[in-house]
Protein backbone atom coordinates (compact mmCIF):
# COMPACT_ATOMS: atom_id res chain seq x y z
CA UNK A 1 0.00 0.00 0.00
CA UNK A 2 2.45 3.06 -1.13
CA UNK A 3 2.25 5.95 0.71
CA UNK A 4 1.50 4.85 3.99
CA UNK A 5 3.36 5.14 7.16
CA UNK A 6 5.54 2.71 8.14
CA UNK A 7 5.43 1.22 4.25
CA UNK A 8 9.11 0.86 3.96
CA UNK A 9 12.63 -0.74 5.06
CA UNK A 10 14.45 1.15 7.04
CA UNK A 11 18.16 -0.23 7.38
CA UNK A 12 21.06 0.96 9.74
CA UNK A 13 24.30 -0.61 8.71
CA UNK A 14 26.94 0.11 11.83
CA UNK A 15 30.32 0.08 10.29
CA UNK A 16 33.58 0.66 12.53
CA UNK A 17 34.77 3.95 14.24
CA UNK A 18 37.27 4.41 11.33
CA UNK A 19 35.75 3.62 8.12
CA UNK A 20 36.19 6.56 5.49
CA UNK A 21 33.94 5.65 2.54
CA UNK A 22 30.32 5.24 4.36
CA UNK A 23 28.74 6.41 0.84
CA UNK A 24 30.42 2.96 -0.37
CA UNK A 25 28.58 0.78 2.46
CA UNK A 26 25.38 2.68 1.45
CA UNK A 27 25.65 1.62 -2.44
CA UNK A 28 26.64 -1.96 -1.65
CA UNK A 29 23.36 -2.44 0.54
CA UNK A 30 21.08 -0.13 -2.13
CA UNK A 31 23.03 -2.98 -4.70
CA UNK A 32 22.01 -6.00 -2.92
CA UNK A 33 18.38 -4.88 -2.24
CA UNK A 34 17.94 -3.47 -5.75
CA UNK A 35 15.51 -6.82 -6.46
CA UNK A 36 13.41 -5.80 -3.28
CA UNK A 37 10.16 -4.03 -4.73
CA UNK A 38 9.46 -2.13 -1.88
CA UNK A 39 10.97 1.39 -0.58
CA UNK A 40 14.05 1.60 1.55
CA UNK A 41 16.02 3.57 3.34
CA UNK A 42 19.75 2.93 4.26
CA UNK A 43 21.24 4.40 7.31
CA UNK A 44 25.09 4.27 8.02
CA UNK A 45 26.79 5.00 11.05
CA UNK A 46 29.49 4.51 13.16
CA UNK A 47 29.52 2.47 16.46
CA UNK A 48 30.29 5.60 18.77
CA UNK A 49 27.89 7.87 17.19
CA UNK A 50 24.92 5.35 18.24
CA UNK A 51 26.51 5.04 22.03
CA UNK A 52 27.17 8.77 21.40
CA UNK A 53 23.19 9.44 20.69
CA UNK A 54 21.11 6.04 21.71
CA UNK A 55 19.42 8.23 24.22
CA UNK A 56 18.26 11.25 22.15
CA UNK A 57 14.88 11.17 21.06
CA UNK A 58 15.22 11.14 17.12
CA UNK A 59 15.51 8.47 14.51
CA UNK A 60 18.18 6.59 15.53
CA UNK A 61 16.54 5.72 19.06
CA UNK A 62 13.93 4.06 17.39
CA UNK A 63 16.54 2.06 15.11
CA UNK A 64 18.33 1.29 18.11
CA UNK A 65 15.69 0.51 20.26
CA UNK A 66 13.04 -1.25 18.15
CA UNK A 67 14.80 -3.02 15.22
CA UNK A 68 15.78 -6.38 15.23
CA UNK A 69 19.45 -7.09 13.87
CA UNK A 70 19.03 -8.88 10.24
CA UNK A 71 23.14 -9.91 10.77
CA UNK A 72 25.90 -9.10 13.08
CA UNK A 73 29.29 -9.71 11.70
CA UNK A 74 31.62 -12.04 14.68
CA UNK A 75 34.80 -10.33 15.48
Amino acid sequence: MEGQKGNDLDIMVVVKDDVKLWWRVVSEVYGALCGLLIPKDVVVVRLKDIEEWKNVPQALTKLVTKGRVLYEKQN
